[in-house]
Formats: C-alpha cells, sequence, structure tokens
C-alpha cells in the first residue's frame, strides 16, 4: 500500500498461472470502498494488478489497521490482507 496526496495505490500479486491482466477492475475493493474506475489509465494498471483508491473514503484510527483487498479475477474472488500502520 502507497499512500499519496488523496489517493493510496494497492499492488495485487497474484499466485502463479494466474494473470492480473484478468482482473476486473469494477470488483476491486479495499475495505469495502470501491477503486476508483472512469479512466483507461486505471484500467491498464488495474492488468498490472494496482488499484487505486481515494483516501478520503476510508476512516482510519491511529496504530495498526487491517486493510483487505478483494476482487474477481477471470471468475475468482482474490482475498488477501496486511496490517497497515496509520500515524
Amino acid at each position: 500500500i502507497k499512500q499519496n496526496t488523496g489517493v493510496i495505490t494497492v499492488q495485487v500479486t497474484v499466485p502463479k498461472g494466474f494473470n492480473p491482466a484478468q482482473f476486473d477492475l469494477r470488483s476491486a475493493k479495499l475495505n469495502g470502498v470501491s477503486a476508483n474506475i472512469g479512466t483507461n489509465g486505471l484500467e491498464q494498471q488495474a492488468k498490472k494488478g494496482q488499484f487505486k483508491f481515494s483516501r478520503e473514503e476510508f476512516t482510519w484510527t491511529s496504530g495498526t489497521n487491517k486493510a483487505e483487498f478483494r476482487g474477481m479475477l477471470n471468475g475468482y474472488l482474490v482475498v488477501g490482507s496486511k496490517s497497515v500502520e496509520v500515524k
């Protein structure tokens, strides 16, 4: 997870044999918040397993938080999580 001004970027890696280009961008969510959509650039990044989320849509508390990604990849539900430190 990388946080820029107003945007959180999540890089998703998938097991060997799966192609991130088959991600359905419209299904991608981080803690229930939908990924940003609507431009060809966002769709091209999603094909590389990279998703952007609007930071203001999240309510984080200081300390350790769980970030959970969910998205459909070629008909399979992909779920991944990571503990993140919020300052």
